[in-house]
């Protein structure tokens, strides 16, 4: 009879458990969305954390969304990098996701990034993910511009890494990339060389010219009085009107979810992690 009785009791035990384990994963999962700032409605931060909480689940990336008023004295590119790092987030040993911050205090908004998820957004790509989220915020659409960096995340983490990438550190001599690792020139060296080139040529003109002509500098003068004529021609220009033609130039498009290759920018943060990122003023 105990051991009828204990046997349910222990395989409720272990529902409850299992249960409960779940519960604190999901949780775990939606919980991603810091609104410090009070920029979203409590139905904004649901629908976020719904969604990354799927993007999570798709595509084994973490994602978090911060706002602040205060940056205790940080850049917007150190608060994104040491939120990030102190709360442990990131999938994986390499700690991989991406952080959007909406910095009020700076007026930045900035992405950092982490693990492999500096590889899936270049700095091409990057500044694509900022332009769109500018052009809302400037508009006070703080939940636009954070739903629209997840969709855009979610783009280019589908579309893979690009062909082109790598990474380069922002400490490296040669950066930015392309640079190499020759010595650069020093322009004033520049300078000089081509003037000492540019008189060289021209003297070696003047003494071809000279010598075709049997021009002797000492001896032969042009006798510039009696061979000079000056004839003076009045014009009158009157203004009548004017005309201005505006013409309205489209900013690039920004849309697709393919573009963006090459340079991955890095650095380290205060804890010693890699990450990249970029920002921008709004």
């Amino acid at each position: 009879m105990i051991k009828r009785r204990i046997l349910p009791v222990l395989l409720s035990f272990l529902m409850m458990s299992l249960i409960l384990s779940g519960f604190q994963t999901v949780l775990a999962v939606e919980n991603r969305v810091f609104d410090d700032a009070k920029l979203f409605s409590a139905d904004e931060i649901t629908q976020l954390n719904d969604k990354i909480a799927a993007l999570t689940s798709e595509l084994s990336q973490d994602f978090v969304v911060v706002t602040t008023n205060d940056a205790q004295g940080s850049t917007a590119q150190e608060y994104a990098d040491d939120y990030y790092d102190e709360h442990g987030f990131g999938i994986g040993e390499n700690k991989t996701g991406v952080l959007f911050l909406i910095d009020m205090d700076n007026r930045k908004v900035y992405i950092s990034t982490c693990g492999e998820m500096i590889d899936y957004l270049t700095d091409a790509r990057i500044n694509i993910m900022l332009s769109d989220a500018v052009a809302h915020l400037k508009k006070k659409e703080y939940y636009s511009a954070a739903d629209g960096f997840l969709s855009k995340a979610q783009s280019y983490v589908i579309s893979g890494i690009p062909d082109d990438q790598y990474r380069q550190d922002v400490s490296d001599p040669d950066y930015p990339a392309g640079e190499t690792g020759a010595e650069k020139p020093n322009p004033v060296a520049v300078v000089i060389i081509s003037v000492v080139i540019a008189l060289a040529v021209g003297a070696v003109c003047c003494g071809i010219i000279a010598a075709k002509y049997n021009m002797s500098f000492s001896a032969y003068q042009y006798p510039f009085r009696q061979k000079s004529q000056i004839q003076l021609t009045c014009v009158e220009d009157r203004f009548r009107n004017q005309t201005l033609t505006h013409h309205h130039i489209d900013p690039p498009n920004s849309g697709g979810s393919h573009g963006g290759g090459g340079l991955s920018s890095t650095h380290t943060s205060g804890s010693g992690t890699t990450h990249g990122g970029g920002g921008a003023s709004f």
